[in-house]
C-alpha cells in the first residue's frame, strides 16, 4: 500500500476544512484508509492558546 499526503491551502473561511471532510468520504467510500488532521491553531503560541483555553488542542486531530 502506498501512502498519499495531501495538503488543503488557502485564507480562513475558504472551506478548506469542508474539503477536506468531503475528500475524506470520498476516499473511504472506495476503500481507501483516509483521515484529515486539521492545524487550526498550530500557528499560534502556546500562551495564546491558553488564554484561549484551547493550548489542550493543539496538534490534536
Amino acid at each position: 500500500m502506498r501512502r498519499v499526503i495531501i495538503g488543503i491551502a488557502g485564507p480562513p473561511g475558504s472551506g478548506k476544512s469542508t474539503v477536506a471532510e468531503l475528500l475524506v468520504d470520498v476516499l473511504r467510500a472506495r476503500g481507501m484508509r483516509a483521515v484529515a488532521v486539521p492545524m487550526d491553531g498550530f500557528h499560534l503560541s502556546d500562551a495564546v492558546l491558553d488564554n484561549l483555553g484551547r493550548k489542550d488542542r493543539k496538534g490534536a486531530p
